[in-house]
């Protein structure tokens, strides 16, 4: 069998996809492997879920598309040689040195300490001294310089930043009576007048080096680019050919008349591939004035986001085959479309669809967010246009309100990215929290790669385990911990030793002094599932026991623990000829018999069960299992093509621990493929499932929970990004907190995302990217503490062959104290 066992992607059942991605790299001076790392937030109703019924739909359907609306532009506007226009721009285009208080993390066991200068670009805006960058360029700063092309330097203060749009304006200290000599202000262009294929030019500075010409063409219009730390979609954005580096960031984009026509913002690559993104003018002239005279901008807000109709929902609502409209995925609580109480689309329920805003058709969601932020402001009417279960509604009125903050800083930040002229609140705690996360600690430290970690915690210890090959086609287990809550970390030890077989897929559990470890090996002959134990908080452990002993093959285990010592194991076991989900527990205090497995989908006597997990609830004796299920009969584990990946994700329960368990319900019951389900039961019983499903389009991470221990389930929620794919979730619950993590492809390659949720899991937090690296990152597992602690591993190869990693945050509650670094 393969080394690689996880549930990672769709077609990969057995083994981790290799994936070649592109990496977006926010330009950030020197720092050539920051990520752009944003997402947009889905939130839904907690409504009881309502069926699908198809219909046929006869509704009118305008075609006509905003976003693609006729730019009136000079096809042959006047073309200054490159050679003129960069004497012409030269003066008025700076370098920005900002030197940063370095609490960035970095990939290792230590982050760096001290101030760390880092370039940027920006331009002259005004006579008064104003200077036009990127918020991410300034980002942090505790001493801003500004040097022009004569060599003249000034030290900068933020006037105004706009996280959002990734836009600052600067104020340099200067001679006034000599400020018409020096400054000379660039002038903006109307971005809404570019066409595909002309040519365009930049000037910047490049890895510091100062004022550095480069020239390409437009590529494409009107994309939609998230913003640094936030889900929020910058419109207008301009994509281009023309080579950018870091330094580049805040520098102008040229047309051939010599206007600014965009401010540089991030770049992409994929193999020969490389693409650079400007902020449209049009953004800029609009933010700009606001940011220097209020120091912040304040966004229109609508508090819904949606997708593209395709064929899966054509079919589900029964339009017609190519229907144009935007389906809702997500409605923000206590925003205007939630006051207007639109519905979204989800598998269980087919909510609004929207087919105009203020008369102009939309087919992209880019469409909608294009049109508010060009076009709208704060406290402006909207009229949607729905098609709502057959019936087009033609006046669905919204007063658009302002964005809430979805960007958490800490208060030292806030104080120098916002200088206004009026009071700002100071952020809530739960936007505080989650940015304390400590520097990245690497745990695997062989030269070998290391795959599939899981953890486990009890009391002040934290545990890990994960799997590392060490000869061709072979792997073990490797085990580490930490007795001082996740600070550090003893020298991984392999609990494996002295067997030469291939040992994969393990899991953890802890509870008290007791430490459990399960995995698959093929010591018999075959894959059977095996279990060691330690007494002594991981300082020695057990001989293995078998525990499948069967001649199927048995893989993915996954344990779970109480303070009876009881333990709970399942796993996927093809001893009965198909794939079924097998169940045991220990019968004796000690954990060194357990009971005859048992067939928890004994019923599925057709297709393929894979992948479960399991979770306990230590108050009610109940035992709560998912896994993912299939009808298909062409799965086969060695054979990762070539097969028709329809999933559900399946639930049961026992509540008389694992004794008897009920007849399996299917969750998610969509037609899309949904997959890697994760589970968690909080301490009033809720329970909590997560996986991965592409109803909408993109593989997004659902959610669903039970406020009745499991008897019945809510509507299912989405809660990662609908841009690109989210995959391999994880989802672990504290008192009325809980946490999901996930890998998500927004950006080319995947990185870790997290989000919270403070009210039993009704709404979540904006998720923010913790690791932030060009690596591929996956397999994420979050796992609480005994107190606020909230532990998080996962695997990466940043390094060059696939790593452990471990983080760790502190999540106050309301009476706890907050320590600023």
């Amino acid at each position: 069998m393969a080394s690689n066992k996880y549930e990672n992607d769709i077609g990969c059942l057995l083994s981790i996809c290799s994936r070649t991605m592109g990496y977006y790299h926010i330009i950030y001076g020197a720092c050539i492997s920051s990520l752009l790392c944003v997402l947009i937030l889905l939130f839904i109703g907690n409504e009881s879920a309502l069926p699908i019924h198809p219909q046929a739909i006869n509704a009118d359907n305008n075609n006509n598309n905003y976003a693609n609306k006729t730019r009136n532009a000079n096809l042959n506007p006047p073309v200054l040689p490159l050679t003129n226009l960069f004497r012409a721009a030269e003066d008025s285009v700076v370098q920005i040195t900002s030197k940063l208080n370095a609490t960035s993390h970095v990939i290792g066991e230590n982050g760096f300490i001290g101030q760390t200068p880092t370039f940027g670009s920006g331009i002259v805006y005004d006579l008064q001294g104003h200077i036009i960058t990127n918020d991410h360029v300034i980002e942090g700063a505790k001493r801003i310089d500004v040097k022009f092309a004569n060599g003249d330097t000034f030290t900068a203060s933020v006037i105004g930043a706009d996280p959002y749009s990734d836009l600052a304006v600067l104020k340099i200290a200067h001679n006034n009576s000599s400020s018409n000599e020096m400054l000379k202000p660039l002038k903006l262009g109307n971005s809404s007048l570019l066409q595909v294929g002309q040519e365009v030019a930049a000037i910047g500075n490049p890895f510091g080096i100062q004022n550095l010409m480069t020239e390409g063409i437009i590529g494409g219009l009107g994309l939609l680019l998230p913003s640094n730390h936030s889900g929020f979609l910058i419109p207008d954005v301009i994509v281009t050919d023309v080579p950018l580096n870091p330094g580049n960031s805040g520098g102008p984009l040229f047309d051939m008349n010599g206007e600014v026509i965009g401010i540089n913002t991030a770049i992409t690559s994929s193999n020969q591939l490389k693409l650079s993104y400007s902020i449209g003018s049009n953004i800029i002239r609009k933010i700009t004035p606001q940011l220097i005279a209020y120091g912040r901008y304040d966004h229109p807000w609508l508090g819904v986001t949606g997708f593209a109709i395709g064929p899966i929902q054509n079919h589900d609502a029964g339009l017609q085959t190519n229907y144009k409209g935007v389906a809702v995925s997500s409605i923000q609580p206590g925003s205007p479309a939630d006051k207007a109480k639109l519905r979204p689309f989800t598998p269980k329920d087919i909510g609004d669809i929207i087919l105009a805003i203020d008369g102009h058709a939309v087919n992209r969601f880019e469409d909608i967010i294009d049109y508010i932020e060009t076009d709208k402001s704060v406290g402006n009417t909207i009229v949607l246009k729905l098609l709502r279960n057959g019936t087009v509604l033609q006046n669905v009125n919204l007063t658009l309100t302002k964005m809430p903050n979805l960007i958490p800083l800490n208060g030292e930040e806030e104080h120098n990215k916002k200088i206004t002229t009026t009071p700002t609140p100071p952020p809530t705690l739960s936007t505080l929290a989650i940015r304390n996360w400590t520097n990245i600690i690497r745990l695997s430290n062989s030269g070998t790669p290391s795959q599939g970690p899981r953890l486990a915690a009890s009391d002040n210890n934290v545990y890990a385990v994960w799997e590392e090959s060490y000869r061709s086609g072979n792997n073990r287990i490797m085990f580490t911990k930490s007795v001082n809550r996740g600070d550090s970390f003893s020298t991984p030890i392999n609990l494996t030793s002295g067997l030469k077989i291939d040992s994969e897929t393990p899991s953890i559990s802890a509870f008290g002094n007791n430490v459990y470890v399960v995995w698959a090996d093929n010591s018999t002959g075959n894959f059977d599932i095996f279990l060691i134990k330690s007494e002594n908080d991981g300082n020695s452990f057990s001989k293995p026991i078998n525990l499948s002993n069967d001649l199927g093959v048995s893989y993915f285990p996954r344990i779970a623990s109480d303070g009876n010592n009881s333990i709970y194991i399942v796993w996927t076991d093809h001893s009965e000829g198909s794939y079924n989900i097998l169940f045991t527990k220990s019968v004796d205090s000690s954990g060194a018999t357990f009971s005859r497995p048992i067939i928890l989908t004994k019923n599925n006597n057709k297709g393929a069960s894979n992948f479960p997990n399991i979770a306990l609830s230590r108050n009610n004796n109940s035992v709560y299992v998912v896994w993912s299920h299939k009808n298909n009969t062409d799965f086969d584990p060695s054979n990762t093509t070539n097969q028709t990946q329809t999933y559900d994700v399946f639930f049961t329960r026992s509540i008389d621990r694992g004794d008897t368990f009920s007849k399996p319900i299917n969750l998610s019951n969509d037609p899309s493929n949904s997959q890697s389900a994760s589970i968690a039961i909080s301490r009033n019983n809720s329970v909590y499932v997560v996986w991965t499903d592409n109803f909408i389009g993109t593989y997004e991470i659902f959610i669903t929970k039970s406020m009745d221990g499991g008897n019945t389930f809510g509507k299912v929620m989405v809660i990662s990004s609908n841009i690109a794919r989210a995959l391999s979730p994880s989802i672990s619950t504290y008192k009325n907190n809980v946490y999901a993590v996930w890998n998500d492809i927004t950006f080319g390659n995947p990185e870790i995302f997290f989000t919270r949720s403070i009210d039993s899991g009704s709404t979540f937090n904006m998720p923010i990217n913790i690791n932030n690296d060009t690596g591929v990152s996956d397999l994420p597992q979050t796992m609480p503490g005994d107190g606020d602690d909230i532990y998080l591993v996962w695997q990466d190869n940043i390094a060059g062959n696939s790593m452990i990693y471990f983080t760790k945050t502190i999540l106050p509650s309301s009476n706890s104290s907050i320590h600023r670094p």
